[in-house]
């Protein structure tokens, strides 16, 4: 078997380089052929992919390593195995699909090789793998300083929230399904189908649809609404501190471009549709029972 080892040696929380070597060393035990790609490094990860047959690709890295590369692979129509090792600040991805956050045996559920069919949402042309934001504390996924999410892990998502906490700032938007309109004016809108938000415990549970949490403008124009979702999870219910939906298929306007933050990564658009399991993807996961 032949394998695609991508690895990003400057993830938010990741381990020190020399993990990477032993991850490299452990792949060539169990694979015919391990070959090496680190992004911005180099050739194109198409390049790479267009002039190999690779039976698996395995990724390290964080929630931005991983959604970029599914978002590419499923774009050259990739029908091999995805294996995933976390090395990230958060890990929602591998938290929502029960992957290890230790090393030795996220490499065990690659060489265990039992595989499942993961359904994942569409957000226009990109895949969806867990939750999309825009608002207050949004963007702290992408701004936070490396040395912070490596020092303070995901507490450094609080550190570099704290500047946008206490804004007045909102945004609006217009949420469209089902052939409703609704024009908000929010400090901040979730779209969730995830089991955490930033490595915090939410509440999601459906497997068919996303969690769309609106924060209202009152109570210190949502401080206390997204300070509860955070602590206690949220409710799937309207609250004095946001009004809540689960949808499938849907679309949020905004009044111009914004900079949404989609799987942990910056993603600038005006309008996004949104679909809920619209893709698939084979994952190396852990052995049920």
């Amino acid at each position: 078997m032949k394998c695609l080892f991508v690895y990003n040696k400057i993830s938010g929380g990741s381990k020190e380089v020399s993990y990477h070597e032993e991850i490299i060393k452990y792949l060539n035990n169990i694979y015919d052929y391990v070959d090496l790609f680190e992004p911005n490094v180099g050739k194109d990860i198409s390049t790479v992919l267009s002039c190999n047959n690779y039976d698996d690709v395995i990724c390290a890295g964080g929630d931005g390593s991983i959604t970029l590369l599914i978002d590419k692979l499923k774009q050259l129509d990739f029908n091999g195995n995805i294996g995933y090792i976390p090395l990230g600040t958060a890990n929602d991805f591998a938290r929502k699909n029960n992957l290890p956050l230790n090393i030795d045996k996220s490499l065990k559920v690659i060489k265990d090789r039992n595989i499942e069919n993961i359904k994942i949402g569409k957000a226009n042309n990109k895949v969806l793998l867990y939750g999309l934001a825009l608002g207050k504390i949004s963007s702290v996924s992408y701004t936070a300083k490396i040395h912070n999410k490596k020092r303070f892990a995901k507490f450094s998502y609080i550190i570099e929230g704290l500047k946008e906490l206490f804004s007045f700032k909102t945004k609006k938007i217009y949420l469209k399904f089902q052939g409703y309109e609704i024009e908000y004016d929010t400090p901040l809108i979730l779209i969730l189908d995830s089991k955490t938000l930033g490595g915090f415990k939410v509440n999601h549970g459906k497997l068919n649809s996303y969690d769309v949490l609106i924060l209202k403008k009152g109570l210190l124009n949502g401080l206390f609404g997204i300070a509860s979702i955070f602590l206690f999870g949220y409710k799937k219910t309207n609250t004095i501190y946001y009004d809540y939906f689960s949808l499938q298929d849907f679309c949020v306007e905004t009044s111009k471009i914004e900079s949404w933050c989609l799987d942990g990564e910056r993603y600038d658009s005006e309008s996004i549709e949104i679909h809920a399991r619209k893709e698939n993807i084979n994952l190396y996961t852990k052995k049920v029972g």
